[in-house]
């Protein structure tokens, strides 16, 4: 799901190299889940190392959906119906980790989740 309604800087104090995309507009304010090369973090508190995630076989993170419960429950209630989160994947991290976040994302009770890239401009600019 592309959530592109406000134009939001997502602060990123990790090291994380976000894919690249031509879309206008990012995503709106959120909970944020960095996901770089060596661990999990959300709203940058660390929760969990990719390795152990790669090395395990179950699809739900148990300390990422335990932090996003928490991140949901602060909310106010008419809000936690729409609840949002952004993953701030690294470009390098195995689609078999983003799948597990991703899917913990939701089980956690965040109905929208979006994955945010680096903006760039489209190719051969605005012609025609």
């Amino acid at each position: 799901m592309v959530n592109s309604a406000d134009v939001q800087e997502i602060p990123s104090s990790r090291q994380v190299e976000l894919p690249e995309s031509v879309a206008e507009t990012a995503p709106r304010e959120t909970v944020i889940v960095h996901v770089a090369a060596d661990e999990i973090l959300v709203q940058d508190r660390p929760l969990a190392s990719t390795d152990g995630i790669r090395e395990g076989s179950e699809l739900i993170i148990e300390p990422l959906r335990d932090a996003l419960s928490s991140q949901l429950n602060n909310l106010p209630p008419a809000a936690r119906q729409q609840a949002e989160v952004t993953i701030l994947g690294d470009r390098s991290i195995p689609y078999d980790v983003l799948r597990r976040v991703m899917a913990t994302c939701t089980e956690a009770g965040f109905s929208q989740v979006s994955l945010a890239v680096t903006q760039t401009a489209p190719e051969g600019g605005d012609s025609l």
